[in-house]
């Protein structure tokens, strides 16, 4: 599953500033040729396994944790788990590995290359009669997507068996739609290694603002937001604020955009519910959102 990269050449502090400085290096198997985009986290590439004839994305991590070990282990945890599953609407991932550069390592997940759009994106641009089925079926792949991370199971590095793969950072631009309405969750498991990058410290750690380092502002529940907490409830929050930008995605206030609109009374009770402050009065688990929002389509 894991395996080493050595890079020579660019420092991480270069690919920093100028992140197509790694193109035609290599990590790995895998020949990064084309730099796709940056986020909080590191650096996408494309790239191709030029032994097995693959395509694949590959982020490179930012260091900033990269001597821990912690690090090394959190990752380990969710590339087995995402490993372990198949599901259409999560992303799969194919290895994990180290890279070094000319200032030191960091680490390397590559994964299926997902062309699509952000789901508010891809929203937007729907036009017709059955725009409001289209996102109801999209919304459903959602919430089945993110059940089949919670449920799944698979063999930690320890040998011990594992369940379920939180998600931590839900938002429009973690969830690709595909040009045929297939949408796909991508991005898992990097709330974890913020988190041992800049753990969590209650009150003060409210005071300097730091949110961030634990997911999105906007899109975190309450108790990932002041505390850090990532739970099975906080990616339900995630994924409810997400579904609002689906089915509200050119309002710059969804809530408010909300009202105009002639949504389903039982779509209305679903969505609300899923961002309730108090995390005891969302749905438990997103099974539960997939059982609502079955029913919600049948109606």
């Amino acid at each position: 599953m894991t395996g080493k990269a050595a890079v020579s050449g660019p420092s991480f502090r270069n690919v920093a500033r100028q992140p197509r400085i790694l193109e035609g290096a290599r990590a790995g198997a895998w020949l990064l040729e084309e730099f796709l985009g940056e986020g909080g986290s590191g650096f996408v590439y494309r790239a191709s396994n030029t032994a097995l004839g693959t395509i694949a994305a590959v982020k490179v991590l930012r260091p900033a944790a990269a001597g821990s070990e912690a690090v090394g282990k959190a990752l380990s945890r969710g590339v087995r788990g995402l490993a372990a599953m198949s599901h259409p609407n999560v992303v799969r991932i194919h290895d994990l590995g180290r890279i070094e550069l000319a200032d030191g390592g960091s680490w390397y997940i590559s994964m299926d290359l997902v062309r699509g759009q952000p789901i508010d994106e891809w929203s937007r641009s729907l036009t017709g009669d059955s725009v409001l089925a289209m996102r109801m079926q999209v919304a459903l792949d959602c919430a089945r997507g993110l059940e089949a991370a919670h449920g799944c199971r698979f063999i930690d590095e320890t040998g011990f068996e594992v369940a379920g793969v939180l998600h931590g950072d839900l938002k429009p631009a973690n969830v690709l739609v595909r040009d045929e309405g297939h949408p796909v969750l991508v991005d898992f498991m990097i709330a974890d290694v913020q988190r041992l990058v800049s753990p969590p410290q209650g009150a003060s750690h409210r005071k300097r603002g730091a949110t961030e380092d634990f997911g999105t502002p906007g899109y975190m529940a309450p108790e990932q937001s002041e505390l850090g907490v990532v739970t099975p409830r906080s990616d339900v929050f995630g994924l409810g604020m997400t579904l609002f930008h689906l089915f509200c995605p050119s309002a710059s206030d969804p809530f408010q955009e909300w009202t105009r609109d002639a949504f389903p009374p039982g779509l209305t009770t679903v969505l609300f519910s899923m961002i309730e402050e108090n995390p005891s009065r969302r749905p438990q688990t997103a099974a539960e959102v997939v059982r609502a929002l079955s029913t919600v389509a049948r109606t």
